[in-house]
């Protein structure tokens, strides 16, 4: 007796789930996938293979064909749109837009766009605008009437005058990328709903961010010469306690916690601080942190001592906190904030890698994993390097 077919809803939620693309299209992907699925954000490579993927899966029948049809463009680059290689009228159904190396100068005709993207304003379905490269004012107003970004829930770098647009909208944004800019109106903003903050201060910084209370991600840039980390304390004094990811990038902090770090942030269980950071005391034995990030090229050591490792001299590393400390404090991983460089490769960072592949074997010894930006151990990076597919360290 043949098994009756599958019921048509079924067959949907099993193309929706060959197609489904994690991270680059959630708008709240740490919140959503953790701390490791943050470098995956930026990562083009996932939506294509899916497209790939769908575009086969509508070669099957016609049926599926017109079901999958309607994913069309769930990311476009406007680029793709100036150059005619994707319709202007897709743009209101894409979930992820970006403006990278996108110009007036593309745009000859933006006028005709424009009048070509609707007839009328009607909300767009974009919850996702990537700004990091920077594109021109036209460009950017073109994407910031209200009716366009009215359901943005994520911002990533983009330049002041989308960001006072969004201000002007009070779109509940749950993740703000901004590295770039130090003056911008957070004050004006909605950000009740914001779990995931990325931002650069200076010297003339003040915290307005008192009304945050979903913050649970929080990266801190501060630029080189900046003495007002007594701001920063302030501010960590009020939003420490809920975070659980603290990534605060800088070369230097000289003055000491008062508070220290693991009592004003109780929750925190991946950190990074500046780079001669000293985690004294070490953390609690009943404190969560599971992983500390660390920038391998500040705290590069250039006095040379003779490994046996490695069995020659080379500079050494020596983050803020002894491997030993990290073993007994149960932080299993030690995390560096750029991609693995490949052992062949030679030049001004042969010490460098040296010095790496030495700590990697210490960290080995005392149980604790060294990983690279994306979260991978050297191990997995070699697999991808020679081809083999990759395990992603967040879940599906």
């Amino acid at each position: 007796m043949a098994n009756p077919p599958l019921p048509l809803e079924i067959w949907q939620k099993i193309l929706r789930h060959a197609i489904f693309v994690p991270v680059f299209l959630d708008s709240d992907p740490v919140e959503t996938y953790g701390t490791e699925a943050l470098p995956y954000f930026h990562d083009e490579g996932p939506y294509w293979e899916a497209e790939r993927g769908r575009n086969s899966l509508r070669r099957v029948c016609w049926a599926w064909n017109l079901y999958l049809r309607a994913y069309d463009n769930r990311y476009i680059r406007l680029s793709d749109v100036a150059r005619l290689c994707v319709p202007a009228i897709a743009l209101s159904r894409a979930i992820r837009i970006s403006v990278a190396n996108c110009y007036t100068s593309h745009f000859p005709t933006l006028s005709a766009i424009e009048d070509s993207v609707e007839s009328k304003p009607e909300p767009w379905q974009m919850e996702i605008l990537d700004g990091r490269c920077v594109a021109s004012m036209d460009v950017i107003q073109f994407l910031t009437m209200p009716h366009r970004i009215s359901n943005i829930r994520a911002e990533i770098n983009g330049v002041p005058i989308l960001y006072e647009a969004l201000a002007k909208n009070q779109s509940p944004v749950t993740f703000l990328g901004n590295t770039r800019y130090t003056t911008l109106p957070w004050q004006s903003f909605n950000l009740r709903h914001t779990t995931t903050m990325m931002i650069a201060i200076s010297g003339d910084w003040e915290h307005p961010f008192l009304d945050m209370p979903k913050l649970r991600h929080l990266q801190i840039c501060t630029f080189l010469g900046d003495r007002n980390y007594q701001k920063v304390f302030r501010w960590l004094k009020v939003i420490g306690g809920q975070l659980r990811t603290l990534y605060w990038k800088g070369r230097e902090c000289p003055v000491p916690l008062d508070p220290n770090i693991w009592e004003m942030c109780p929750a925190v269980e991946v950190l990074e601080m500046p780079c001669d950071w000293r985690y004294q005391p070490p953390p609690p034995a009943n404190h969560p942190i599971r992983a500390l990030r660390v920038d391998m090229r500040r705290i590069y050591h250039t006095a040379e001592e003779f490994c046996h490792i490695r069995g020659h001299f080379h500079p050494s590393l020596r983050p803020g906190v002894p491997l030993n400390v990290l073993e007994k404090a149960n932080i299993r991983t030690l995390a560096n904030t750029e991609h693995w460089l490949e052992e062949r490769e030679g030049g001004s960072n042969r010490t460098l890698i040296d010095a790496i592949f030495c700590l990697r074997n210490q960290a080995d010894k005392q149980g604790i994993a060294l990983v690279d930006l994306k979260w991978r151990t050297y191990e997995e990076f070699s697999r991808l390097r020679f081809g083999l597919k990759p395990q992603t360290p967040y879940i599906i």
